[in-house]
């Protein structure tokens, strides 16, 4: 079975190139989730991905042309984009319909399946068109409860969740994403994570406690520069992300061990890392949030061969019980307690710990054994 991909995903430096263009930077989680997934498809079926390149904003760029390459043996097909409201949108679903058409005269033998992130209102309108149009099946990826996404209206986030549920078949993060988006139980799987190993030499630097996400505060970072502020340690805060940035440089500007890093592109994030002497997920726990929601980075924690200490969540604890150092529910008192016993166990201890949630991690959500789980899951939709 063939599969077309619908996404924002690029390939890795075509991203990190996008975002060198762009005023606004576009999120990478979208990007890290979607580009993993579209490997792990790859890894037994011919995967073609249609792009629709993540500009923030409108009117700069103004213009791009369409682009094919082959990445990774995934053939991209990035759509052409004028960039100014309606316009943009439009140009998407009708040249991507005109494109995947195209690819559908040229074997006419067997349908592929089109996957689509459900996500994006653009996306879902073109995957819906080549349903209607060409009677293809269509999964949704669901990432997130539209509701509870930063900086949304109400009237957008109904929207969104009445145009996901229009599908044939559902991947999401959760069980409590699935029920939400497929409440006609139609074929589903709950997958929680992808990740890619990547594997960087350590530096010679000055220690570092290192920290990669949004930067809104409902996910954790004030409570993670506040419990940082009372650690009487010779050891620093990296902080990579986006999103506001104020309090972030004001803490760095009044504490000497905390860096400001900006928005990093994807590999120097994994860089840091594996760096790190552990990663911080300081989410605070919130019963609404994590039953819909996973942490972006907490899958790179885990595969980086560092240590990671995170605010427990009820999916990912039981998964990796044994695998993090948990920060109770994410407050200032628990972050700073967590932080104090990671620095005070041993090399070794750190060592065995880090390194045996990066074979777990990778042996249960690595792009080889997702592809496998990917294989069981269309070959049901035939």
């Amino acid at each position: 079975m063939k599969i077309i991909y619908l996404t924002t995903a690029l390939t890795t430096p075509d991203f990190a190139s996008l975002n060198q263009r762009l005023r606004l930077k576009a999120n990478p989680s979208n990007q890290n989730f979607h580009h993993r997934l579209l490997l792990s498809f790859s890894q037994h079926h011919e995967t073609t991905a249609v792009c629709y390149r993540p500009l923030p904003g409108y009117g700069h760029p103004f213009a791009w042309a369409r682009e094919s390459k082959t990445d990774q043996g995934i053939a991209y097909h990035y759509l052409p984009i004028i960039n100014l409201p309606f316009l943009k949108q439009h140009l998407v679903i009708v040249s991507g319909s005109r494109l995947i058409r195209q690819m559908i005269n040229n074997n006419r033998d067997e349908k592929p399946l089109v996957v689509v992130d459900a996500m994006n209102a653009t996306l879902r309108k073109l995957a819906q068109r080549l349903r209607r149009r060409h009677g293809l099946k269509a999964v949704a990826v669901v990432t997130d409860h539209p509701a509870l996404l930063s900086g949304v209206s109400p009237a957008w986030a109904r929207s969104c969740l009445k145009g996901m549920r229009r599908f044939d078949a559902f991947i999401t993060l959760t069980p409590a994403l699935s029920a939400l988006a497929n409440p006609n139980r139609r074929p589903s799987v709950v997958l929680p994570g992808v990740i890619d190993e990547f594997v960087a030499p350590k530096k010679e630097t000055i220690p570092y406690i290192f920290f990669a996400g949004a930067l809104h505060s409902r996910y954790g970072i004030s409570h993670l520069l506040e419990a940082f502020s009372k650690l009487n340690a010779a050891v620093g805060l990296s902080i990579a992300g986006h999103g506001p940035e104020d309090e972030v440089r004001a803490a760095a500007q009044g504490d000497h061990r905390i860096r400001y890093l900006g928005q990093l592109p994807p590999d120097a994030i994994r860089e840091m890392e594996c760096g790190a002497l552990f990663n911080v997920n300081p989410r605070p726990s919130d019963e609404t949030l994590d039953a819909y929601s996973i942490p972006s980075k907490f899958f790179e924690y885990l595969s980086s061969g560092s240590l990671t200490v995170s605010s427990r969540h009820p999916c990912l604890t039981k998964l990796f019980q044994e695998d993090v150092l948990w920060a109770g529910n994410g407050s200032v008192a628990d972050l700073l307690e967590a932080m104090k016993t990671a620095l005070a166990l041993s090399e070794e201890a750190k060592r065995k710990m880090a390194l045996t949630a990066k074979e777990t991690v990778l042996s249960q959500f690595g792009i080889a054994a997702v592809g496998e789980f990917l294989v069981h899951f269309t070959n049901s939709l035939k």
